[in-house]
């Protein structure tokens, strides 16, 4: 069996799923077990209960690989030309940087909330093809046309 767990992290409405065999199984926002709206970070709550979903127990069935909707690097030379054609815009570029380092922490972040002595691969995902992924790849087609309007 295939099982995937999807983040969304370091962005507004920080969330987990799980997807076994291309099935849907479980998925939730962080803000539901914190109580705080628009919740941005690390999802650990909503990570470990979507593992619990997939019967994923530390020392148990292994998670395949988590797929996490977030790219720093997309677009990385027309972020970077917006920064420094736009000083306005800097403040923006610093966050952006913040989150390479937020992304590539991953791991340890993760071992941490699955209890697992090391992490499954992580692939991060453009943001844009994380929702046509999500749509697709649980969807009963075989091909289909895809747009993501965000």
């Amino acid at each position: 069996m295939i099982r995937i767990l999807g983040l969304s992290a370091y962005h507004a409405d920080a969330a987990a799923a799980a997807v076994a065999d291309g099935k849907f199984v479980a998925g939730v926002e962080e803000e539901r077990f914190r109580r705080i709206k628009h919740w941005a970070g690390f999802p650990e709550l909503a990570l470990g209960w979507c593992a619990r979903e997939l019967a994923i127990e530390p020392g148990g069935e292994r998670v395949n690989a988590i797929a996490v909707a977030r790219e720093p690097r997309a677009y990385l030379a027309r972020k970077a030309w917006l920064a420094l054609t736009h000083p306005r815009s800097w403040a923006r570029a610093a966050g952006r940087v913040k989150n390479l380092h937020a992304v590539a922490s991953l791991e340890g972040r993760v071992t941490a909330a699955l209890g697992i002595p090391q992490s499954p691969p992580i692939i991060p995902v453009e943001h844009h093809k994380a929702h046509l992924a999500s749509a697709f790849y649980c969807s009963p087609f075989e091909e289909a046309a895809c747009l993501s309007v965000d």
